[in-house]
């Protein structure tokens, strides 16, 4: 039996999910760029093509913006784009803040060896408390 279709690997995937958008806004309300606030408050009221906007603008500003990152991704993956995501912003899916993003984009795509790669790095992040739901 695979570790992605595990039953506690499956409850323990609906707990990250639930937090998931939370985690999203966490970072952005920790990150304090005006681009950053600008994406979470796109991505909440569910206009996600103005989000990756906002939150591209954010990244061209400061590249090592976490909450970028996140808003990005997921609103690449809730438009249908995963793939963009990874390739995009590949070199943060061991990155603990943005790692659950990744996973899921990972999941869309089905490659499910690296989604259980960034699903084990979020679990070890220091979001794991939040993430053991």
């Amino acid at each position: 039996m695979s570790r992605v279709f595990a039953p506690d690997a499956a409850l323990r995937r609906v707990a990250l999910l639930s937090a998931i958008a939370s985690n999203a806004i966490a970072c952005a309300q920790g990150d304090a760029s005006g681009a950053t606030q600008s994406a979470a408050s796109l991505y909440q009221r569910g206009e996600y093509h103005q989000a990756i906007a906002a939150a591209e603008r954010g990244l061209r500003t400061d590249s090592n913006s976490a909450g970028n990152a996140v808003l990005l991704i997921r609103a690449l993956v809730d438009v249908g784009r995963p793939a963009e995501a990874v390739d995009r912003l590949g070199r943060w899916r061991s990155h603990p803040q943005t790692a659950i993003a990744m996973a899921t984009a990972f999941e869309a795509l089905g490659r499910l060896d690296d989604a259980d790669a960034a699903w084990g790095a979020a679990l070890r992040g220091p979001d794991s408390l939040r993430a053991r739901v």
